[in-house]
């Protein structure tokens, strides 16, 4: 497609506002979406596994000497241990997996990035058809230079 084609007979002004309105609307797009539910059943799986390489590590490091029952270290290995337990992470994807649809983004992942790439375009061509403009500027800027040139040469 040629560059600028399809915005050409918008003024630069028109087309710096809705380069502005379209990162206003991507913005509130972004932020009015909910949870994915996928997202949050993926997430319970990472801070699980995280946590049980947490737990290990933190137990392997004491080499045995494990903290006194009252202490921020004792509180830490407790939920740390909680957190790595697989029937924590089972409850907490049986209460997302049971949760009201309501609270979660309805449609996929894909769609919504989908959505905000078509932000990203829509953004780009009006860009692109500024710098075009700038440059077609400087272009006849400099054609007229030259004119002048050959002007008081011949």
């Amino acid at each position: 497609m040629n560059i600028g084609r399809k915005h050409r007979s918008k003024s630069t002004d028109d087309l710096t506002a809705e380069i502005a309105d379209l990162r206003r609307r991507k913005r509130e797009f972004a932020a009015a979406a909910l949870p994915f539910k996928g997202d949050a059943l993926a997430r319970i799986d990472a801070v699980s596994e995280t946590a049980r390489g947490m737990l290990e590590t933190l137990v392997v490091n004491s080499r045995g000497k494990l903290p006194d029952a009252v202490s921020d270290s004792s509180e830490r290995l407790v939920r740390l241990f909680v957190y790595s337990s697989p029937e924590f992470a089972k409850r907490l994807r049986t209460i997302v997996e049971n949760a009201p649809d309501a609270l979660f983004a309805t449609g996929t992942r894909a769609d919504f990035e989908r959505k905000l790439a078509e932000f990203d375009t829509e953004i780009a061509e009006r860009e692109k058809e500024l710098q075009r403009r700038e440059i077609q500027a400087r272009r006849d800027a400099i054609d007229g230079e030259l004119a002048e040139l050959e002007a008081v040469a011949s």
